[in-house]
Parts: C-alpha cells; sequence; structure tokens
C-alpha cells in the first residue's frame, strides 16, 4: 500500500479481513506476558478490473449492485507470502533509506550550519577577546609609561602624553604657517623631514612664534581653508623680495647633559633639527652643556681619588676626591659632535655652566625667588632625600630661555637699528617631550623676568620630538 509502484487507494475495491482460519488467518494470542495481534487481509481489486483478467484465485459473485468475495477461494497464506510483500518491502527499504540520506544531509547541513555559527561566534568572541586583550594591553601599556626629566620607559602614548602635559599637537595648519615663514622666502629648500615625517609633534606657542616671523618678512599668514598642502618636493631657494633689516625677533635655546663621550643618533635628533630652524629662520641660537645637573644627579665623592699634597703621578696634589672634572671632559667630547651638525658659527653660542653660569645667574636668582620647593616637588618628584642642588638645578636649565641671559651675545642692543634687544626676543626651544616640566614650571614664572612689552610675556615657546625607537 505504500511507495510509488503500487496501487493508489483509490483504485481499490475493498480491504478484507481473513478471521475462519485462525491459524493461517488473523488471531489474537495472550498470555501473562505479552499480547500478539496477528491481522491478516487480502485485496480485493474493484469489479471492473475482474473483466479483464485479474487473479485466477479471486472469485467474484456479482449480487445485483453489489458485489462481494468469495473468501473461501482465498488462500490466506498467500496473503502473507514472500512474493506478495517483496516489492512492497524492498520499495519501503529503499524509500527508508532515502529518507535515512536525507535525514543524515539535513542533520550533516544543520550541524555546519551550526558549526559555522559556533565558529563565527567563537571567531567574534576571539576577535572580541584579541580586541580586548589588546585594549587591555594598550591600557596596560598606557599605565605602564613612565615619561619624566629623568627617566622614559614603558610604550610611549603620544597623544595621552599631550594630554598629561598640556602641550598640543602640531597640526598641518602650523606647518603651513612654518612654510610661509621658511620655505617661502628662501631660507631653505623645504620643511625638515622631522617636520613633514611627524618625529616633532608636540609645541606650545609655535603659532605665536610664527606670528613674529609673519610681521618680521611683512607676510600674511596662509589660509585656513585646507587646500592647500604642505609641500613635499625640493622648490628653488630664492632670496625674499623684501629681505628684513632689522634683526630677527626669536632667538633658539637647546641643551644636552653630557653623559657619555660619545652622543648616539637619539641626542642628535634636536640638534640636526635645530640646525635646520637656525638657517631657516637665520637667528642666533644659544646650546646650553650642562654639566652641572651630570654632576648633582650622578657624581661622586671617593677619599682615596683625593689629592695628597705630594702631586703623585702627575695628578693635581690638591684635587679633591669627586668626579666634577670627569663631566667637564665630556663636555669638550660631546661638544665635538655638536658642532658638526652644522649650525651658522657667527650665530651660535655653545657654553657650558661651570664656565658662564655666572653671566646668568642674575636671572638664575630671580627664578629661584619665584618658585617654591614645593612646586619643584611636585613638578619634579623630588622629596627630603634629595640633594639642595636637584631643586636649585631647574632654574638653571631655565635661565637661558630669556634673552637677557646673554646680553651681548644675543646683541646688546635696545631693539633700534641692526642691534637686538635680548631682553625682548622670544625664544624657541626644540627639545624631546622630556625636557617639557622644566619649561612648563618656567612659564608659569616668565612674565616676572621680562619687561611688560615682551611679545610673549617671557614664555619661551617649545616644539617637541618624539623618542629615538
Amino acid at each position: 500500500l505504500h511507495g510509488d509502484n503500487l496501487v493508489p487507494l483509490s483504485s481499490l475495491g475493498r480491504i478484507k479481513i481473513l478471521r475462519e482460519n485462525p491459524k493461517n488467518e488473523s488471531n489474537i494470542v495472550c498470555n501473562k506476558k505479552k499480547c500478539e495481534v496477528t491481522i491478516k487481509f487480502c485485496v480485493v481489486p474493484p469489479s471492473s478490473s475482474s473483466s479483464d483478467g485479474g487473479d485466477d484465485d479471486v472469485v467474484v459473485v456479482e449480487n445485483g449492485s453489489n458485489t462481494e468475495l468469495d473468501v473461501t477461494l482465498i488462500e490466506g497464506s498467500k496473503a502473507m507470502s514472500k512474493e506478495i510483500r517483496l516489492e512492497e518491502g524492498t520499495n519501503y527499504e529503499l524509500w527508508t533509506q532515502q529518507m535515512r540520506v536525507e535525514a543524515m544531509s539535513t542533520l550533516s547541513a544543520t550541524t555546519t550550519t551550526a558549526q559555522e555559527e559556533e565558529s563565527a561566534a567563537a571567531l567574534t568572541t576571539a576577535e572580541a577577546t584579541v580586541d580586548t586583550s589588546q585594549d587591555k594591553s594598550s591600557a596596560a601599556a598606557a599605565d605602564d609609561m613612565v615619561v619624566t626629566a629623568f627617566e622614559v620607559a614603558g610604550s610611549i602614548d603620544y597623544n595621552k602624553l599631550i594630554e598629561q602635559f598640556g602641550s598640543k599637537e602640531l597640526t598641518p595648519y602650523l606647518l603651513r604657517r612654518l612654510e610661509n615663514v621658511t620655505v617661502k622666502q628662501g631660507t631653505v629648500d623645504r620643511l625638515h623631514r622631522f617636520l613633514r615625517r611627524e618625529i616633532f609633534f608636540s609645541h606650545r606657542d609655535i603659532e605665536k612664534i610664527c606670528e613674529l616671523l609673519e610681521g618680521w618678512y611683512g607676510v600674511s599668514p596662509p589660509p585656513m581653508d585646507g587646500d592647500h598642502d604642505v609641500e613635499m618636493t625640493t622648490t628653488t631657494t630664492a632670496a625674499p623680495a623684501n629681505k628684513p633689516t632689522s634683526p630677527c625677533p626669536i632667538y633658539l635655546y637647546t641643551g644636552r647633559g653630557p653623559s657619555s663621550a660619545a652622543m648616539h643618533l637619539g641626542h642628535l635628533v634636536p640638534f640636526l633639527f635645530t640646525a635646520w630652524l637656525q638657517k631657516a629662520f637665520q637667528c642666533p641660537l644659544v646650546i646650553q652643556m650642562t654639566d652641572d645637573e651630570k654632576f648633582i644627579f650622578k657624581g661622586e665623592y671617593t677619599s682615596e681619588n683625593s689629592g695628597d699634597g705630594t702631586g703623585a703621578n702627575g695628578l693635581d696634589p690638591n684635587r679633591t676626591g669627586d668626579n666634577l672634572d670627569y663631566f667637564a671632559n665630556l663636555t669638550t667630547e660631546n661638544a665635538k659632535d655638536i658642532i658638526a651638525c652644522d649650525f651658522i658659527p657667527d650665530k651660535t653660542f655653545l657654553f657650558s655652566d661651570l664656565d658662564y653660569v655666572g653671566r646668568m645667574y642674575p636671572n638664575i636668582v630671580r627664578i629661584w625667588k619665584a618658585v617654591t620647593v614645593n612646586q619643584v616637588n611636585g613638578v619634579f618628584g623630588f622629596d627630603s632625600s634629595a640633594n639642595i642642588g636637584k631643586t636649585a638645578f631647574p632654574a638653571i636649565q631655565a635661565a637661558p630661555s630669556f634673552g637677557s641671559s646673554f646680553p651681548n651675545v644675543l646683541g646688546g642692543g635696545n631693539g633700534g637699528g641692526d642691534v637686538a634687544n635680548p631682553a625682548t626676543l622670544a625664544c624657541l626651544i626644540p627639545c624631546a617631550i622630556d625636557q617639557d616640566p622644566y619649561f612648563r614650571l618656567t612659564r608659569d614664572i616668565a612674565h616676572k623676568l621680562v619687561p611688560s612689552h615682551h611679545p610673549l610675556q617671557g614664555k619661551p615657546s617649545l616644539i617637541h620630538s618624539k623618542f629615538f625607537p
């Protein structure tokens, strides 16, 4: 009754249950454990099929309008015989196998889809985990970042550093303003690669330096519409149409703490850039060698090294037991590397604190008066165990940012004619950003060391470099 090749129910006459011979036909057998019900039947074809020559064993008797089957002529055992059940059973098995294959395919597809979904979910989770891990790693790295005037450690997040130090990002528009007062004035071919490649990335008051130079050259700042890119290719250097006759309104200040006989590439980054700035602005430059600082922070005293008055082995009989002279000698060695960076000789003054500090002393005293110990300790993290030199030194590094510390070097005039007035010159300091704390402190009290008509109220301007990888 099932399968593609069997007679449909609509074509059948009726089904006859066989009951007369219990042994060979339908019966019910019951016992204590189970009950078996056997139903045997035969399919009676419609009357029309009998005239076409049906089964010889089936006899149809017509009684008026009714057609009855003569069951006495039907062998009941044949109803369940192999010959009769073979085709149905075979088709059933094929159908079962087909259903099994389809079920397996469906299960496989479902499993694959589920696995894909699980894999996708796992991948998403993994990516989220990686992202979270990276975020946590970045956060941890940012938390591990240490940048002070004396220590640089961890993975440096420069955006976070700008936020922490309170400086400003060096924007493309500021680069165009720098280009306007350098490249466009014919002093250099193009902006320095350290600017184009964002090695110098942060600043304080660079826009005011640009404003002073624009006024000096008599040019207007570039438009702020963003349609003009910084010149990335070399251009022909030409003299400006109206070269200023008055002295440059700014000067440059940078420095080096001599801690070793040889300077590495990271030390040279500020000097190479400063040499370019000096040519670009055609301005004076002062370079401070802080040999005093290195002795204050790293110096040593050994009684065995002090002089014994005999002058044995050609040594100074009156020498002390410290190594201050060692750092003084490092200044000389480092100066050889620095002057090789191609500064303008007649516009450059390189000095040692141990030699020149006397000329800066009046400004150093003014800074000491203006800054409290608590301010210094708060900025640099000193405590009561620090020697007094450490708390006093920030004033020494701050002093060169005031032009009045160099009354003869920077001109010695009063601002008229061809001689600059050092007291009103604006100072631009190229340095690594770890040196910013010194000048952040300086900017807070700068107005106390300059006349009221100073263009920046005495505040030094800074441009910060990243650290050498």
